[in-house]
């Protein structure tokens, strides 16, 4: 059985593979596109599920901060040095002004604390940090309220 690391690395992999595959693929494959993107999507979904289920709860629990730390570090690096600028590009200015409109919006509900058990893809995703977003504020309000007294 492979480690941790191990595991999640051999996921990177099967991805890349199929991102290289998809790049091969003459512009008017789209039945081989299509497979191979609904692939992609899979192993993506799957992986960050493992991720934010079982992974990075132990590393919050467990792990020491210097760990936690360059780890987020890196998260953030790794999105505004290659993704965010490559996202920039794909979209234009009005697509990206909706699209933070909408993390504006979803941010006010979202959770205010991790829940690991929760599904992470669409559509139970919204349905379920709804909840839970509302549970944390009315926590959150009966515990100032409870302070007060």
């Amino acid at each position: 059985m492979a480690d941790a690391i191990t595991l999640l690395k051999e996921d990177h992999r099967s991805v890349e593979k199929l991102f290289k595959s998809f790049e091969k693929t003459g512009p008017n494959a789209r039945k081989t596109k299509a497979r191979l993107v609904e692939g992609i999507i899979r192993e993506l979904t799957v992986h960050a599920s493992i991720e934010e289920q079982i992974f990075y709860p132990r590393v919050r629990q467990d792990a020491q901060d210097t760990v936690l730390i360059e780890s987020v570090r890196h998260h953030v690096k790794e999105e505004e040095g290659s993704l965010f600028p490559a996202v920039r590009k794909a979209f234009g200015r009005p697509a990206l002004v909706a699209m933070g409109d909408a993390l504006a919006a979803a941010k006010k509900g979202a959770p205010v604390k991790p829940r690991p058990r929760l599904p992470d893809v669409p559509p139970l995703n919204r349905l379920a940090d709804a909840g839970a977003g509302a549970v944390d504020r009315a926590v959150g309000s009966l515990r100032k309220a409870a302070a007060s007294r």
